[in-house]
């Protein structure tokens, strides 16, 4: 599928900047003229930020799988579909297969492969969906809206664990919980962005296990329009164990989209909510990595340290180090910005 950017206002300067990353020469949109983008071609140009942090992927088309990703630092899988009615899976977290059913997958053709590692579905609505898998196991699920005949509302049907929920948070974001109400996955606000680099006001709808993508169109919209779910499971990637002073230190960086549950936007459900998450499920995801890390309190009071320590102003949402050779220290919430988790 082709889409039209209609009266577009690009300048020359973007345009060559999109047709740089792409490795290829761009055309160049004049005013009042149009333009046939192809859905890569639409996101490349409007929101080229997407890429960023992408998985390292090629396109090998089967009967179930166009793109398969192990994430090998935090153990999960992400399968991208060849046809576009077997959803999107994320696998490998204690047994908790996330799937991710597409908009209006009945109608959509099947993946196209359409960038190196990338692939399209055309929904045959005058929209495309483009999954991007990215570092950490996360996928997020870009739509392409053609025009004005396009539909405004983009449904995903989610499989939840067994007894779990699905709800919207008060900065935006959806959280996944188990039938205990601990963290199972998340979704990252909403967002859509107009040909002319323009905000389109856009949320999140929830009933039951279906997550609505509304996107609201104005008179005013330059098409086309570029939007997404961004969702994942894990929390922290690239698990690493090694030696400082003789003794151990383990290691393990947070995941975009865990960034994004800690802090970004306000947390999952605020910023106290955030913080909650990442004391419970992602403690257990270093015990499951290592389950000896719990025997010695100071690696436990490191890791709160550094998921509180954003509260400070301190740069958390990044890597985290935990040296066993450090003294227990039950009060480390004195004096943070001093000792920044270092006593």
């Amino acid at each position: 599928m082709m889409v039209k950017l209609v009266e577009s206002k690009w300048a020359i300067i973007p345009l060559l900047a999109g047709a740089l990353a792409l490795g290829g020469v761009a055309p160049i949109a004049v005013a009042d003229e149009e333009l046939d983008l192809s859905p890569i071609e639409a996101i490349e140009l409007i929101t080229p930020e997407v890429f960023e942090g992408s998985a390292e992927t090629s396109v090998s088309v089967s009967d179930e799988s166009a793109v398969e990703v192990l994430d090998e630092a935090s153990g999960l899988s992400v399968s991208v579909p060849a046809d576009a009615e077997d959803g999107i899976l994320l696998d490998g977290k204690e047994g908790f297969e996330l799937r991710i059913d597409l908009p209006n997958a009945s109608e959509a053709g099947d993946a196209e492969e359409v960038s190196d590692g990338i692939v399209a579905f055309d929904n045959g609505d005058g929209s495309s969906t483009v999954p991007i898998v990215k570092d950490g196991g996360s996928v997020q699920i870009i739509t392409v809206i053609e025009g004005p005949d396009s539909p405004t509302r983009y449904e995903y049907e989610f499989s939840l664990p067994e007894g779990g929920a699905m709800a919207v948070t008060e900065s935006g974001a959806v959280l996944i919980t188990d039938r205990n109400g601990d963290y199972a996955a998340a979704v990252a606000p909403a967002w859509a962005t107009d040909a002319d680099g323009n905000a389109v006001p856009t949320h999140y709808e929830v009933s039951g296990s279906t997550l609505t993508q509304v996107v609201d169109i104005s008179a005013d919209t330059a098409y086309p329009v570029v939007a997404d779910p961004w969702a994942g499971i894990q929390l922290f990637t690239g698990f690493k164990r090694d030696w400082y002073k003789g003794d151990r230190r383990y290691s393990a960086w947070v995941t975009p989209l865990g960034a994004v549950v800690l802090g970004g936007g306000g947390g999952v459900g605020g910023y106290a909510a955030g913080q909650l998450v990442f004391r419970g499920a992602g403690w257990d995801e270093w015990k499951t990595v290592w389950p000896a890390i719990t025997n010695k309190a100071t690696l436990q009071q490191q890791y709160n340290c550094h998921v509180a320590a954003s509260l400070y102003g301190l740069p958390f949402t990044r890597d985290y180090n935990l040296e066993r050779i450090r003294a227990n220290r039950s009060n480390w919430v004195d004096n943070v910005w001093n000792h920044q988790c270092n006593w």
